[in-house]
């Protein structure tokens, strides 16, 4: 007995919420439908609300009484009762009204999708919201029209962004060009907004100035950055050559007290019983070696061997070593 009761409960539950669906249904199309526009469609049940659009429609109105009436216990005992209408509503007309749109806004979606920007889009935007606002005369029908446009200007907004940002990478003056390409983005953004519309495109201005600003920073601060270096490398150069102009001064100064005051050490050496002589000497940083043959001098011998001819005692022989 109880699996039992919990069954017919569980359905009658279910049911109940298929007669809420059916009438959350026939309130939303009431509100979306104007009232001078919508003919009589008999909803007693989910199987007649699903049902052709050519259903009689000549039954006799009930007052919200009866209607009321449909809802509760009884009304679920016979499901296929004729009963009177409660709403209004145009089948197929809503689907036919947006699928006219689509088409009509497709050609301007396919050229946005190769990456262009539609010529005067705002102009063309208008005379499609003003047409089918003439068919639709419905207010919600128009906002959903504009905002299918709207979705088209968005859209176009980061194209020109990047046609501009690219054509700024090539200007020879980055600072006229960034206010250049400010005002081209205005005077093109106001060519794709619908004209007494609220359409903005102040998001996507603010951020083409961001990067114009930002890459004009960048450029700034290399330049600066290369400008140090410059100076760091003059100032080394101008560094160098100063030190090396005093160090010519210098040595220029120490040759010139030492030819002023020259000084040097000598000595000399004749080995005995040998023409041999040895004379060292030191100045200004050389040194000097040198050894010489002499001449015997015993006059006598001297001239004797002049007399005689040269040998070992009359050749004087020099050899100088320097360091």
């Amino acid at each position: 007995p109880v699996q039992a009761g919990l069954a017919e409960a569980s359905g009658r539950l279910r049911r109940c919420r298929s007669w809420l669906a059916v009438l959350l249904l026939a309130v939303a199309a009431i509100c979306a439908w104007p009232s001078t526009s919508r003919p009589c469609l008999l909803v007693t049940s989910p199987v007649q609300l699903l049902a052709p659009a050519d259903t009689d429609s000549s039954a006799a109105p009930i007052d919200s009484d009866e209607a009321a009436g449909l809802t509760g216990s009884d009304a679920s005992a016979d499901v296929g009762a004729p009963a009177a209408p409660v709403a209004h509503v145009e089948a197929g007309s809503l689907a036919g009204f947006l699928s006219g749109v689509r088409r009509a806004i497709q050609p301007l979606e396919q050229q946005v999708d190769e990456g262009n920007i539609v010529p005067h889009f705002g102009a063309k935007a208008q005379e499609l919201l003003t047409a089918f606002s003439g068919k639709s005369g419905d207010a919600q029908l128009e906002r959903t029209v504009d905002a299918m446009l709207h979705t088209l200007f968005l859209r176009q907004l980061p194209l020109l962004r990047q046609q501009l940002a690219g054509k700024l990478e090539k200007a020879a003056r980055p600072l006229d060009a960034v206010l250049q390409a400010d005002e081209k983005f205005v005077e093109r953004a106001e060519e794709l907004k619908r004209p007494g519309s609220d359409w903005s495109y102040d998001h996507e201005r603010y951020a083409l100035r961001a990067v114009l600003e930002g890459g004009l920073k960048r450029d700034l601060a290399l330049q600066e950055e290369r400008s140090i270096a410059a100076q760091t490398q003059q100032s080394t150069v101008e560094i160098i050559s100063r030190m090396q102009s005093q160090m010519e001064s210098l040595q220029q100064k120490v040759q010139a007290m030492r030819a002023g005051s020259p000084w040097f050490l000598s000595a000399s050496y004749r080995i005995p019983k040998t023409p041999f002589q040895l004379i060292g000497r030191y100045q200004q940083g050389r040194t000097n070696l040198e050894l010489s043959l002499n001449q015997d001098r015993d006059p006598a011998n001297a001239e004797v061997g002049m007399v005689q001819g040269f040998g070992p005692m009359n050749l004087g022989v020099n050899l100088n070593l320097g360091a």
